[in-house]
């Protein structure tokens, strides 16, 4: 079974948590190793270019900036399995 995964939703707050995290201001470097992430992945996320992100990841994101993941993520309703919504034949 696959892992959740949130989508990013605000990246500009996220962005201004990073200027104001609570052990000074975040890097995309910093923000990655406290969260267990390449740079380039941090930078991805916040550019939109892969807006996913693992449950447990967007935990350490939001743990890092001191805050609660749902600030900015949001559930990825893209990848639930939701029934076809096709009218079947009769």
């Amino acid at each position: 079974m696959q892992s959740a995964r949130l989508r990013l939703t605000d990246a500009p707050l996220l962005r201004t948590l990073m200027d104001r995290a609570p052990d000074g201001p975040l890097t995309i470097r910093d923000l990655a190793l406290r969260a267990g992430l390449s740079k380039s992945k941090v930078n991805y996320l916040l550019n939109g270019e892969r807006p996913l992100a693992p449950l447990e990841t967007a935990h350490l994101i939001a743990l890092a900036v001191g805050t609660h993941a749902g600030a900015f993520f949001s559930a990825d309703l893209s990848t639930s399995t939701d029934r076809d919504s096709r009218t079947p034949k009769e």
